[in-house]
């Protein structure tokens, strides 16, 4: 389906897998079109993801074509349930270790904090610059609020980042320095890009 939406053929779709850095034979793709192999290491998934430009997990995970996915033999879910749990985003039901789970699934679920956090600060930045541009005083004076409760958000994200030893992706050295000068923590070991833009506080 996702090979034919590129109008490739089996052996295109090999050469790109190749090109890609993945050597795959032609062969190797039409048996799992046809179901004769049923093995896929993670780097030959990843790959045939890439090339193909599809998320990874609807190659394994049939959302939307089946009504559900057998994740181990024996075990059936629903498609949804499996993406759930593929992503982090909730155990499977009847999981005999939810604790080991959780724990496991605490990475993905701060870097989802993280990128909301992100989400939420550049909202408000660009509020709060078209508010200093061209709004009145209650107006800025309610984005610069907003904003700083933004950052708040970031630093208590990157914070918790940091405190469980993850790596931690770079803020642009403005923000880290409205961080500073509103007195909220910006986590030692936390990189920086430079740009060339000004703080907004």
């Amino acid at each position: 389906m996702y090979r034919d939406a590129h109008g490739w053929s089996v052996l295109d779709l090999a050469e790109r897998c190749t090109a890609a850095g993945v050597p795959l034979d032609h062969t190797v793709i039409a048996d799992l079109e046809g179901d004769r192999r049923a093995e896929v290491s993670v780097q030959e998934l990843l790959t045939l993801a890439y090339v193909l430009s599809v998320p990874p997990v609807l190659l394994f995970v049939p959302v939307g074509s089946d009504y559900h996915v057998e994740v181990t033999p024996g075990v059936l879910v629903a498609p949804d349930a499996a993406v759930r749990w593929v992503s982090g985003e909730a155990m499977m039901a009847g999981d005999p270790s939810p604790a080991i789970w959780q724990r496991a699934a605490r990475p993905l679920h701060l870097y989802r904090q993280l990128d909301k956090a992100h989400a939420r600060r550049w909202n408000a930045e660009s509020e709060l610059r078209r508010t200093n541009s061209d709004g009145s005083e209650s107006e800025r004076a309610l984005a610069r609020t907003q904003y700083s409760l933004a950052l708040a958000n970031v630093s208590t994200v990157l914070t918790a980042l940091v405190e469980d030893g993850m790596t931690v992706p770079p803020v642009k050295d403005y923000t880290a320095a409205d961080m500073a000068k509103l007195g909220l923590a910006v986590p030692p070991g936390v990189p920086t890009i430079a740009t060339d833009e000004q703080a907004l506080v």
